[in-house]
């Protein structure tokens, strides 16, 4: 399963693909070959747009863990450096990525859900502060504005949820409208999105 119908392309491919399909063929394999055989009916169309003027990390279910911040549609990783510089690694993009997923469907589904929840909703959790190194890495590859998503279920009230100020700098940062109708708050001094809570007690 591929993002794109090009996704396979050797342009895109770093020099350690780049040896491992020489070695396939010395020996006889031919990989190159690629049929397509339809969409993906759960994932979302991919961005077109070649230059983003910011971006949001977004670590949902099958698709890329990064998305235009003008669009809201899926970057694939493989678009954030250009294809020849071979030091682009995207294992801790990776990594983070599945820890994220693991941690929602623990919060959705399993029994650490307050454990789970915090490590996706504090700006103090493990889970953040390694998704904040991801986005400054993020942001020097592609220097592009790249802003991390703060989850938010829980609240007192609609009130108190509309005062609330960036946990990072303490800054007002609600938005008078939400930014594609999900994030109510945006700080661009420390690159943090996040959403009024859905549920109050």
């Amino acid at each position: 399963m591929v993002p794109e119908e090009d996704s396979l392309n050797l342009k895109f491919a770093n020099k350690y693909v780049k040896r491992e399909l020489t070695i396939l063929k010395q020996i006889g394999l031919r990989l190159h070959l690629v049929k397509i055989l339809g969409e993906e009916a759960e994932l979302s169309s991919i961005d077109s747009c070649k230059s983003p003027t910011w971006l949001i990390m977004w670590p949902r279910y099958l698709e890329p863990p990064l998305r235009c911040g003008d669009h809201f549609l899926p970057i694939p990783l493989y678009r954030l450096s250009p294809s020849n510089n071979d030091e682009i690694y995207y294992d801790d993009i990776c990594f983070w990525h599945e820890a994220y997923r693991a941690f929602h469907y623990i919060w959705t589904y399993g029994t650490g859900e307050r454990y789970a929840y915090r490590q996706l909703s504090s700006l103090n959790s493990k889970l953040t502060k390694e998704g904040l190194k991801v986005r400054e890495r993020i942001e020097s590859l592609t220097r592009t504005p790249t802003y991390y998503f703060l989850d938010r279920i829980y609240g007192r009230s609609l009130k108190q949820e509309k005062a609330r100020r960036c946990p990072s700098c303490g800054g007002a940062w609600i938005q008078e409208e939400p930014i594609h109708g999900r994030f109510h708050f945006k700080c661009e001094k420390c690159r943090l999105l996040s959403t009024t809570a859905d549920w109050f007690s």
